[in-house]
């Protein structure tokens, strides 16, 4: 009985767009729908455990309670380091206890938001800038690479540090008109939200960071003390911590490593530079990423 090559032809090809379609189908199924991060800028865990304070009193679990915060649900954990180019690195042992040590060197919010934003470390004070003052590839920018919209929303001035440095680059934080233009002209990205005046260059700010947290009653701020008195521009060196859930977010695992911190003993951390690495893994569209 003769084969018409015809039809075997048309089958196998139909065979190979079934195959493809189910392929393509498992690997958007698997990847992530949106990939968002969130900054609580100056955020550490002092920070976390004085708005429990805040919410539960002392139903809060880190006075005894039982009540945690919705962030602190979340599956994944982890610490992460913020230091810049700028310091030595993080000394887990605060060079023997010192209580001065996390003033020393500390990173600022555009050498922190890069790291994020880049995946590269550098110095105090640049937008998205290496060492040696060369641009580089934010993670907004490969995803739009990768065909998906971008925004950056911000309860500051949008040309902050923060925000700034995933829509911008300057060798300096403070050059507000330019970056301001970047964002607006230049990256564009499709969402853009904040508040402020372009003429006027954002000042840091002086927080210190918090120690001796104590509730008061649900809905009433805690007592505090202030580990610092804020004067030298309230950044630290400390651990922050980091809070995941979701596809993809598991890959944090890959960069954690499990050492014992002066501040908050044994813990799983990572740099904070894995946070770019994460959600560059998390692009649909792998092909299209050129990292730095």
């Amino acid at each position: 009985m003769l084969r018409n090559p015809t039809r075997h032809a048309f089958r196998a090809l139909r065979l190979l767009f079934v195959i493809g379609l189910t392929l393509l189908a498992a690997a958007l199924w698997a990847a992530p729908r949106n990939v968002i991060l969130m900054v609580g800028d100056g955020m550490g865990s002092d920070i976390v455990a004085a708005a429990g304070a805040y919410q539960y009193g002392a139903r809060y679990h880190t006075f005894g309670g039982d009540q945690r915060l919705v962030l602190e649900t979340l599956t994944g954990r982890y610490y992460t380091t913020t230091h810049s180019t700028n310091g030595a690195g993080y000394d887990f042992t605060w060079e023997d206890g010192s209580p001065e040590y996390p003033k020393k060197n500390a990173t600022d919010s555009a050498a922190a938001a890069t790291a994020l934003a880049t995946g590269v470390k550098t110095y105090n004070g640049a937008i998205n800038m290496d060492d040696q003052r060369r641009p580089l590839v934010a993670i907004t920018a490969l995803a739009r690479q990768s065909g998906l919209k971008i925004g950056v929303v911000a309860s500051v001035r949008f040309y902050d540090a923060t925000p700034a440095c995933f829509a911008a680059h300057n060798v300096n934080r403070g050059n507000a008109t330019a970056i301001t233009h970047e964002m607006l002209m230049v990256t564009q990205p499709d969402v853009l939200m904040g508040a402020g005046d372009p003429d006027s260059a954002p000042a840091d700010h002086d927080t210190g960071y918090l120690n001796q947290v104590q509730p008061t009653a649900a809905g009433q701020l805690p007592t505090v003390a202030w580990g610092t008195d804020g004067g030298w521009g309230g950044h630290t060196n400390r651990l922050v911590p980091l809070y995941c859930q979701g596809k993809g977010s598991e890959a944090f695992a890959n960069y954690a490593f499990r050492v014992r911190d002066f501040e908050h003993g044994l813990v799983s951390v990572v740099d904070n530079t894995a946070v770019f690495q994460v959600m560059k893994r998390a692009l649909p569209v792998e092909s299209l990423v050129v990292a730095n």
